[in-house]
């Protein structure tokens, strides 16, 4: 009696385990076919990101790859690519924090790829300072070349692929009138990049004058060309691709009433092409 009643309760436990199997083998089998969808649905996301990130959208980049990190934490070119984007629409700290993980946990393969590309002393406690302090100079200089924002490598290496310069613009009176920050800050924006376009045209042109050292003159960069005469500018040529990169407020208390904003415009061949006649 006593042995039967022990095969009952070993073959009820033995039914219960497989049970259990078969429950957990259910959810690993649903876990695994979600995660497949999710790495689906990032990579197109991370295709996306790409795209936007060759089109110097950076922010719109940025929201891509993030949403695809979301969907997949583990795809660590991603992470690289995210920060990129967020280097490129001025996010810097951001950047900067998610440059500085990837590093901590890089396989010692993966450092030394990091500092074989960047330089070692880039990477001090793996903070990538070096990025951040070469790009902060770059960015808030005023006028000068150097790399793409969205260039690593060729901000530290100080390439000079396209032209800086810092441009004032104002909100608009409806923005003012209402004291909206948003809508200051947006205006404000806004009227930057149509100010930048002329602007930094004129403003590369001086520059390469005084390179020069003449006052008066003819500077032609590819499709581009200023003619600066007594003082006076006279550019030609549409600007295409030129963006706005970090903004201040310079109205009343910091406020977006004012703003000067740093435009980048990207010249084919970079300053090799430029031309002073």
């Amino acid at each position: 009696m006593k042995l039967r009643i022990l095969l009952v309760a070993f073959s009820i436990s033995v039914a219960t385990l497989f049970a259990q199997d078969a429950s957990r083998l259910n959810k690993l089998i649903d876990g695994q076919r979600n995660a497949f969808e999710s790495k689906k649905k990032a990579l197109a996301l991370i295709e996306s990101g790409a795209s936007l990130l060759k089109e110097q959208k950076y922010k719109d980049a940025a929201s891509s790859y993030l949403a695809a990190l979301e969907l997949d934490p583990s795809n660590s070119a991603a992470y690289f690519s995210f920060a990129t984007a967020l280097s490129g629409s001025g996010r810097i700290d951001e950047s900067r924090r998610i440059l500085t993980v990837l590093f901590e946990f890089a396989t010692p393969e993966e450092k030394s790829a990091m500092n074989s590309k960047f330089g070692a002393e880039r990477w001090p406690g793996g903070a990538f300072a070096g990025f951040s302090s070469a790009y902060s100079k770059q960015t808030l200089a005023g006028n000068g070349w150097g790399a793409a924002p969205d260039d690593l490598e060729g901000i530290v290496t100080k390439k000079e692929s396209g032209f800086y310069t810092l441009v004032h613009a104002k909100a608009s009176e409806d923005a003012i009138r209402g004291n909206s920050a948003g809508m200051m800050q947006s205006t404000c924006r806004r009227s930057a990049t149509l100010v930048g376009a002329t602007s930094v045209l004129e403003s590369l042109a001086r520059s390469a004058l005084r390179e020069a050292k003449k006052e008066n003159g003819t500077v032609t960069m590819g499709s581009y060309s200023c003619t600066i005469a007594n003082g006076s500018a006279s550019c030609s040529g549409v600007v295409r691709g030129h963006s706005i990169l970090e903004c201040s407020g310079r109205g009343p208390g910091g406020s977006y009433a004012e703003c000067d904003c740093t435009v980048y415009l990207p010249v084919q061949q970079g300053k090799t092409s430029v031309k002073v006649d």
